[in-house]
């Protein structure tokens, strides 16, 4: 397992859809290092913090490696096809190439930059899927396929960037042998 972060990203609070919703789901790829607290990442917004963000939701963590699969599967007349062509399809904070759910436990602990981290919860998309990829079934879609994508909770705050080739690394010294709960063991929202 070699993975590589090729892309931080936030969103702002904007409408989604035609019927008065709103959603930070849009994101865009940060330039530059960015900062990352126990409350997620500096200038990332959510809608609605009742069901989003949070200490177990504080970053999301989707795999690029997905995006093959996706595109393959979705209907080729459909136009948010292109919605694939960029690492924020999926309303993540961080994108990655190595590194997916057959690779990472609940409790898993990683290196991002400065960042520590450690997976709290596979993600559970919510019905704002269906407005975002203009689809009745997209949240069903999501939970029905081994491609979720994880939440972190944050254990030490720091910088994560892109540049260089950043690394996604496990940390060492903690046990996680007796800990770990596999994606697939999981109860999901359905």
């Amino acid at each position: 397992m070699n993975p590589v972060v090729d892309a931080m990203l936030t969103g702002e609070v904007a409408p989604l859809g035609l019927h008065g919703k709103y959603s930070a789901i849009y994101k865009v790829p940060v330039p530059a290092r960015v900062r990352v607290s126990e409350t997620g990442l500096e200038g990332d917004h959510q809608f609605e913090r009742k069901h989003h963000g949070g200490p177990e939701k504080t970053l999301h963590h989707y795999s690029r490696d997905h995006y093959a699969a996706w595109q393959g599967e979705w209907p080729v007349s459909s136009a948010n096809l292109s919605r694939f062509d960029t690492p924020g399809a999926f309303g993540k904070n961080i994108s990655t190439h190595g590194l997916n759910e057959a690779d990472v436990y609940v409790s898993d602990v990683f290196r991002l930059g400065t960042v520590i981290v450690q997976v709290s919860q596979p993600r559970q998309p919510c019905w704002k899927f269906n407005l975002h990829f203009s689809r009745d079934d997209m949240p069903r879609r999501v939970q029905d396929t081994p491609r979720t994508g994880w939440n972190y909770r944050v254990l030490e705050p720091g910088e994560i960037g892109v540049n260089g080739g950043q690394k996604a690394t496990p940390a060492g010294g903690v046990d996680q042998k007796n800990a770990k709960r596999s994606f697939d063991d999981q109860q999901r929202c359905r």
